[in-house]
């Protein structure tokens, strides 16, 4: 089963699963903007007609970037809340 945030765990645990979500969000956001430099190069040796599918893809993917961003935000919150 899934843990709570709001459960209480040590600071160092919370500081742990933040650290974490940073550096997935720093993977995943440079797959991304690589992922976009190469649609980009594709579309202007190739044309843009034939690359033009692959752009709604690549333009909504930080899309999913957003519930990781709450999530660390949430931990942000609950982790100055219990240092204070």
């Amino acid at each position: 089963m899934e843990q709570n945030i709001k459960q209480p765990e040590s600071v160092e645990a919370l500081i742990k699963r933040k650290d974490l979500l940073k550096g997935v969000m720093l993977g995943l956001g440079l797959v991304y903007l690589v992922a976009f430099g190469i649609l980009i190069y594709l579309a202007v040796t190739k044309g843009l007609s034939k690359v033009s599918i692959a752009l709604i893809p690549i333009c909504l993917s930080p899309l999913t970037l957003l519930p990781l961003l709450f999530n660390f935000n949430s931990l942000k919150k609950v982790i100055a809340s219990r240092k204070a």
